[in-house]
């Protein structure tokens, strides 16, 4: 189903024109502006450009994780399913649950743990700038802190911390589009409203007399 772009300030041009000019005010200011705000006062046509101009440049602001990194990003990977499946085994039965086996499925992740460190640590001896793409959680202060503990280091493309390094710009960025998706309409709007200006009603045009005129 197609939703509806006829809101009553839209349907009414000097609201609408009022409207555009206060967004346009709070956006200069530094004010946010919902994003149902813009919609209410935008073309079905202006929404739909600002919508595919913001969803371009957040997918061209995805960063490209490098190959190195990328093997890293799988052994890690595998690593953590490794643990999931051991924490799973004893929380299942926590009484009767398999000593043993579960020793064993702790080993295995153990072992993949080192695999991804060894890994990491030379891939760093190549290349320390790769650092850059790697981040500690408490409590360990840094990467290279987490890493001599045995813990894996996060990448910066996980979701929450891509999220919150890349916020600020992103805010600055669809901020610089929303002043631009209502530039636009405030020129189209004032530009229709000129045009409309532009010629006289039939009452003020003024009649010339040709009854004087010699054939």
């Amino acid at each position: 189903m197609h939703e509806k772009f006829t809101s009553e300030i839209q349907l009414n041009p000097t609201k609408r024109l009022a409207r555009l000019k206060y967004l346009r005010t709070q956006l200069g200011l530094g004010v946010d502006v919902a994003k149902r705000d813009l919609k209410n006062v935008l073309t079905e046509f202006e929404w739909q450009s600002y919508e595919e101009r913001r969803r371009d440049e957040l997918e061209n602001r995805k960063p490209e994780l490098p190959t190195k990194l990328k093997k890293y990003a799988s052994m890690k990977k595998l690593a953590d399913l490794a643990f999931a499946r051991a924490q799973a085994h004893y929380i299942k039965d926590r009484i009767n649950f398999d000593r043993a086996k579960n020793h064993q499925l702790y080993g295995i992740h153990d072992h993949l743990v080192e695999r991804a460190l060894e890994y990491l640590y030379e891939s760093l001896g190549q290349n320390r700038g790769l650092i850059a793409w790697l981040y500690a959680e408490e409590p360990h202060g840094d990467v290279d802190e987490a890493m001599a503990a045995m813990v894996l280091p996060k990448l910066v493309t996980t979701r929450t911390h891509l999220h919150a390094a890349s916020s600020l710009e992103s805010k600055s960025s669809i901020r610089d589009m929303k002043i631009d998706a209502i530039d636009s309409a405030l020129n189209s709007l004032t530009g229709e409203a000129s045009q409309e200006h532009d010629w006289p009603e039939k009452s003020q045009v003024k009649k010339r007399d040709f009854s004087k005129l010699k054939v």
